[in-house]
């Protein structure tokens, strides 16, 4: 977990963000006093958690400190199973392991958070997982986007 302030004093939180996140797979929030709607959308679009602004409750903190921890552990968790478990086609839906990935996608499902990232090698069904997860979700009745990351171009 990294609570990190946008105002460092030999950076920037952001750049921080960016250099770091990627390569270490910990939830970093936020925090500054100097807030821009700029400056939180570009800390969202790189991962972070939540962006909190200066001053702010204890509690507030606590309660962002506690969703991030916990939400990377369940995409953690969800990786870590479906990466050990068969998927649905090449294994029973009703054996042990995959009931467990299912209940784990439900609980996934239930967080507060935008976006869910499943990742996998090829014939691990990310595509029916991120039906399930999305299905499951407060926002079933929306429209489902599924993002082929592999077919997007690099900048």
């Amino acid at each position: 977990m990294v609570l990190s302030d946008l105002r460092l004093p030999d950076g920037n939180g952001v750049e921080f963000l960016r250099e770091v996140a990627p390569r270490t797979g910990c939830a970093f929030v936020m925090m500054t006093a100097h807030a821009t709607v700029a400056s939180a959308v570009e800390a969202l679009k790189l991962g972070a958690k939540d962006y909190l602004e200066k001053p702010f409750s204890l509690d507030r903190a606590v309660t962002t400190v506690r969703q991030a921890l916990e939400l990377t552990a369940l995409r953690r968790e969800v990786a870590r199973r479906a990466t050990a478990a068969r998927w649905p086609h090449q294994r029973d839906r009703r054996e042990p392991e995959m009931q467990e990935v299912f209940a784990l996608l439900r609980r996934l499902a239930q967080a507060d958070t935008a976006t869910v990232l499943i990742e996998g090698r090829a014939g691990r069904a990310r595509a029916p997982s991120r039906r399930r997860c999305t299905a499951w979700g407060r926002r079933a009745s929306g429209p489902f986007v599924n993002v082929q990351c592999a077919a997007l171009p690099r900048r």
